[in-house]
């Protein structure tokens, strides 16, 4: 006799688990290419201004601020896979 029950919840640990392996894996891409844009930012606004004026330096408070302002959705759980993936791309398009 097969236990059905068993099966459920064995297929719900691993769609679990995948999808956790996915959320790290995007994780692990995405981090590299923040600190780069970061960086970026720094350099990019500790030249003189071309413009003439004196802009405040850009600081990771201000890279925040600005994340901040584009209310990303934050990932708590996700029932399928898919709802990890559209995260992601919510991310992705922020950055």
């Amino acid at each position: 006799m097969i236990r059905h029950d068993y099966d459920i919840t064995s297929s719900l640990r691993r769609g679990a688990l995948q999808l956790w392996y996915k959320r790290q894996n995007a994780l692990k891409t995405l981090l590299p290419q923040i600190r780069v844009e970061i960086h970026e930012e720094f350099r990019m606004s500790s030249g003189p201004s071309d413009a003439g004026g004196n802009l405040p330096p850009v600081t990771i408070h201000t890279w925040l601020e600005h994340f901040n302002k584009e209310k990303p959705h934050s990932f708590e759980k996700a029932t399928a896979p898919v709802d990890a993936e559209n995260w992601i791309s919510h991310m992705e398009k922020i950055f």
